[in-house]
């Protein structure tokens, strides 16, 4: 599967069919909160509708979409 390249921004957000999460306590605006992290991906991933390959981890943002 080819894409074109895709920068994220930290507020985008994907769609996954299959995915592998778990709680994660996080500070939002000084308020503790519980969030459901994704650990792991199983299924195909879209973002705006198009399906894109994605990794699971990255030291930048940049590289959690691989490019061609």
């Amino acid at each position: 599967m080819k894409s074109e390249k895709i920068n994220l921004i930290e507020n985008d957000s994907l769609f996954t069919i299959g995915a592998f999460i778990k709680p994660f306590k996080v500070i939002i605006n000084n308020k503790e909160q519980w969030r459901w992290i994704v650990t792991s991906f199983e299924d195909l991933t879209f973002l705006d509708g198009n399906e894109i390959e994605v990794y699971d981890y990255a030291d930048n943002l940049g590289d959690l979409i691989p490019s061609e």
